[in-house]
């Protein structure tokens, strides 16, 4: 585990910011299904649209929210709000 020293957070946050795989809620259609129930949000629990933008965290392909919630998430919390792991600040 990587220990974050707090004059170094605010690059860190936007390194991870900078990394997550991003795209429109319309391509994840068919994973969606498959996730049991993925088909919203687990921040805001709204039901994602097509033309939503989602972001993936490293730890789960199937770990994906809207684009914005997961920033505001990350702003408070550098972990998964599914499974609690740390967002890995070395993975790219």
């Amino acid at each position: 585990m990587q220990i974050i020293q707090p004059q170094n957070v605010g690059n860190q946050l936007s390194n991870i910011l900078g990394n997550l795989n991003r795209r429109a809620f319309g391509k994840n259609k068919i994973q969606a299904a498959k996730n049991d129930g993925m088909a919203e949000c687990v921040i805001c629990m709204e039901e994602y649209k097509e033309t939503d933008e989602i972001a993936e965290l490293k730890c789960d392909q199937r770990h994906y929210f809207h684009s914005k919630c997961l920033e505001q998430w990350l702003k408070r919390k550098l972990e998964c709000p599914l499974c609690k792991r740390q967002v890995d600040l070395a993975k790219k």
